[in-house]
């Protein structure tokens, strides 16, 4: 609380600050001009007054400036354009006036806002036109406020600037909490999602303010949904949450049958194929699939590469539009409607605590891929392939020393009753785009397709309300059926990236796109909109090399 000390401004070795989710008021100092050395300042989501100090003109160093949803007036200061690493800026939610300098507006990245405010070379807005823009924004606000006001304390909450309305029961008892619930001390652990212009983006498509009115009547039409593993939380929520919600709103006229590939015996790494021919009219993509088919997708299972859920995050989302068009052109004109994201941390669970890289040497671990596997031998393990089904017994028999899988699936497997520690984690959290067939698309109404897509936006939002308590809760009913947590040690961290990703699985991706041959514009993408993130570039020749880290929080 209280008003942001102007003494920070001694603090000239400072390189990131970050104030915001706090009640922090009055003006921003002048002062914080003189931090040279300053890349992040984030004053976002407090209660923030007066206008924007020139001196922040005097950052030469500052790539990312937070200051939404404070209550600043006045213009941006032309200074700003004279910071040209300044990328990422958000301002809006202020009641600011004027225009963005052309300078800084030209390389202000798409994860900026700026609001209602316009490029100054732009022609700029009459008075009345102002003022009808500011109306209807306000009036939307307000609509997005009374709307989460309305769904708030259960299943289809949203975020509106009040993260306790999204604390509540979930869809049911085994999709939040070991309680059935949303707590808030897992939403404040991911406040900086319900923020992300992901989240917001999301809530735009969900429509929830003024969604597609039902024209169509007598129709009767049945999707059949494919998913992993019914198990899995997120095809869980799809049953729970997304197809009730559908047929309800379109009056039985579109359903979703759901099912999995377990139940189906077809295999995962035909989905593709499967989608594309009309066999599977709907399907949930892993990428672990159809990377074989489409090497491209092997940036989303690179081991080791993020160290946390925010980065990984705001990495994946800038991903995610490029995987999603080649999706569409595969199946020659396949829809994704929307993308599962289960929060999937790995773990290794076996009967010994692995607390430095002497302790991975020569243990045989089950793979579930060939990135693990070469993350595996990166520190010194066996890489072993063994069907899932089969790696209790392996446990129990001492064939095999640990497992690597998320909690959900080894404590549906019980391997609590085989392993005493689990291990980690790998941080993962990767989106199965949900890929409608294309004939299947076509066959529907218009109205009927936009209402699959808000649906399947808000089943999406929902996702996010219940992740963060999903993942606290997979990691406790281990611990509470008895097993030890044992978290990787900095040493085994380091070690993870600099050696197992460096030089194991990044190559071995490599070898699968055929780079340098072949695979530019994957690295390309990688190199943009993962590798800027944690400080990485793949060079020409295929070698791995630090760079600065230029984009993240």
């Amino acid at each position: 609380t209280g008003p942001i000390p102007p003494e920070f401004g001694n603090l000239t070795g400072l390189e990131i600050l970050h104030l915001h989710f706090n009640y922090l008021t009055g003006d921003l100092p002048s002062e914080l001009g003189a931090l040279a050395m300053l890349r992040e300042l984030d004053l976002g989501v407090n209660d923030l007054s007066g206008e924007i100090p020139p001196e922040l003109g005097d950052l030469g160093n500052l790539t990312s400036l937070w200051l939404g949803w404070n209550d600043l007036t006045g213009e941006i200061p032309p200074e700003l354009g004279d910071l040209g690493g300044l990328t990422r800026l958000w301002v809006n939610d202020n009641r600011l006036e004027g225009c963005i300098p052309d300078s800084l507006a030209s390389q202000l990245d798409d994860q900026s806002n700026v609001g209602d405010l316009s490029n100054c070379g732009d022609k700029p807005m009459a008075a009345a036109e102002r003022e009808d823009a500011d109306g209807s924004r306000a009036a939307e606000n307000t609509r997005h406020r009374e709307y989460a006001a309305l769904k708030a304390g259960g299943p289809g909450a949203v975020y509106a600037g009040d993260l306790t309305q999204l604390v509540g029961p979930a869809p049911s008892i085994d999709l939040g909490d070991q309680d059935g619930n949303v707590t808030l001390r897992s939403i404040e652990r991911f406040g900086w999602l319900f923020e992300s212009a992901y989240y917001r983006e999301l809530l735009e498509r969900a429509n929830p303010t003024d969604p597609t009115p039902l024209t169509s009547s007598g129709h009767s039409i049945e999707i059949r949904y494919t998913c992993i593993n019914r198990a899995l939380p997120s095809c869980r929520l799809v049953e729970e949450f997304w197809a009730p919600n559908l047929e309800k709103r379109t009056n039985g006229q579109l359903r979703m049958a759901i099912t999995s590939l377990a139940e189906t015996g077809l295999a995962g790494t035909d989905t593709l194929e499967l989608v594309s021919d009309g066999t599977l009219e709907m399907v949930g993509i892993y990428s672990g699939y159809v990377s074989g088919e489409l090497p491209l997708f092997g940036i989303l299972n690179l081991y080791g590469l993020y160290s946390d859920h925010r980065t990984l995050f705001e990495s994946t989302t800038e991903i995610l539009p490029t995987l999603d068009a080649v999706l569409a052109q595969e199946t020659s004109g396949g829809m994704v409607v929307n993308h599962n994201w289960f929060l999937d941390d790995i773990f290794l669970f076996g009967r010994a605590s692995l607390r430095s890289v002497a302790d991975f040497e020569d243990l045989k671990i089950r793979s579930r891929s060939s990135s693990m596997s070469d993350w595996l031998g990166g520190m010194g393990a066996q890489p072993e392939f063994v069907p899932f089904g089969e790696v209790y017994d392996a446990l129990k028999q001492g064939s095999l020393d640990a497992g690597a899988t998320s909690p959900w699936s080894a404590y549906g497997q019980r391997w609590y009753e085989v392993a005493d520690y689990m291990n980690g984690p790998l941080v993962r959290w990767v989106p199965l785009p949900n890929l409608v067939n294309p004939d299947v698309w076509e066959r529907m109404p218009s109205d009927l397709q936009r209402i699959l897509v808000e649906e399947g936006a808000r089943a999406e939002l929902e996702q996010f309300r219940l992740a963060p308590d999903q993942a606290l809760a997979g990691v406790q009913d281990h611990v509470d059926a008895g097993m030890e947590s044992i978290e990787f040690t900095p040493e085994l961290n380091k070690h993870s990236f600099n050696v197992a990703l460096v030089q194991h699985v990044i190559p071995g991706w490599l070898v699968q796109l055929g780079y340098p041959g072949r695979g530019t514009e994957a690295v390309a993408l990688f190199n943009d909109s993962a590798g800027a993130y944690v400080g990485i570039q793949i060079e020409p020749d295929g070698t791995v090399a630090k760079r600065p880290i230029t984009k993240g929080w």
